[in-house]
């Protein structure tokens, strides 16, 4: 059986379930999945954190799909899209006449996940009303539409996310404690791209075969400039930046190995502004003339064998071969 994370796992398409969309090697990311694993049978509250693009979604996807609850409904809404005036209107539904243009009565989002999982993305960005009602939600699973009276049994199992560091959101009453305790049963930190150095090229190479199959195109992969680039890069919008930027580039790429002339000129305006860019200390030293030359020398030492080649070095594996990588070499 291949291991989840990996190439050949992580190929499938975006109906696969979701933990198999989840590719890489990170210990963190593998921490993050077995913990989404692990809680996903219970009925616990989840609260997901780490920043925007980093998955947090398809964790939550994950956790239902993984749960009894996977043949309900999944419904997912980002707080951050809904202005304060309708939050409480679509998450707990309306009566009609509670508002100017409330025609009808009509249920929120809650009634539409009974019975499933409900994802609160950005759940942060509540106004103090909306939150409130999040934390009656939570703790006695009833529900009243704007302009009602009436009480509702909701069956819902809520996962939220933030980018937010809501303990300092706490400290200036933007989120209140008591929501914050209920949400946080279980933690799931969800891990950047930039510590996931590992993981770039192996999620560029997905995302590739992926978009060539949609694009009926044959990209085989990097240039070796662009490797270097995009090991040295910070990644500041993570995964999602990542697949955008390859999709891009498959779509224009004129051979067989995408080129900097492929890429997006956002991104290559976004490297030469090296305050928006802060490029990886590693990554800049692995481009120095002196690791070439010690990694090409001690590979003509070793008659090109990897594994004699890093204890020469000092270092793993893993680590010759994201420097060789970066540098372009091959044995």
């Amino acid at each position: 059986m291949t291991r989840p994370g990996t190439l050949a796992e992580s190929q499938f398409p975006d109906s696969e379930p979701a933990f198999s969309r989840l590719a890489g090697n990170s210990p963190a990311l593998h921490h993050a999945i077995a913990l989404a694993r692990a809680v996903a049978p219970a009925e616990s509250t989840v609260l997901i954190t780490g920043e925007s693009g980093s998955g947090k979604e398809l964790i939550a996807q994950g956790i239902h799909e993984s749960s009894r609850r996977a043949n309900a409904p999944f419904v997912a809404i980002n707080c951050a899209t809904l202005p304060e005036s309708l939050q409480s209107s679509e998450l707990f539904g309306h009566a009609k006449g509670a508002f100017t243009g409330a025609t009808q009565d009509r249920p929120g989002l809650f009634e539409a996940a009974h019975g499933g999982t409900l994802f609160l993305d950005e759940v942060a960005e509540l106004a103090a009303s909306a939150q409130a009602a999040l934390l009656r939600v939570v703790q006695e699973g009833m529900i009243v539409r704007l302009g009602e009276r009436r009480e509702r049994k909701v069956d819902v199992r809520i996962i939220a996310a933030t980018h937010r560091d809501l303990d300092a959101a706490i400290q200036t009453g933007a989120f209140r404690t008591d929501l914050f305790f209920r949400l946080n049963v279980v933690n799931i930190a969800m891990p950047a791209l930039r510590e996931r150095e590992n993981d770039v090229l192996l999620l560029a190479q997905q995302f590739i075969a992926e978009y060539n199959r949609k694009m009926n195109k044959a990209v085989a992969g990097l240039h070796p400039e662009v490797t270097r680039l995009f090991l040295d890069y910070a990644w500041p919008g993570n995964v999602r930046e990542l697949r955008n930027v390859i999709e891009s580039a498959v779509l224009l790429a004129r051979s067989e190995l995408i080129g900097l002339g492929d890429l997006p000129a956002c991104l290559l305006k976004r490297i030469k502004a090296p305050e928006s860019n802060p490029a990886r200390p590693a990554a800049r030293r692995w481009a120095e003339p002196d690791w070439r030359m010690k990694i090409t020398d001690a590979l003509l030492k070793t008659q090109g064998r990897r594994d004699q080649t890093a204890e020469l070095l000092g270092m793993s594996r893993t680590t010759l071969w994201r420097k060789m990588k970066a540098l372009g070499l091959s044995d």
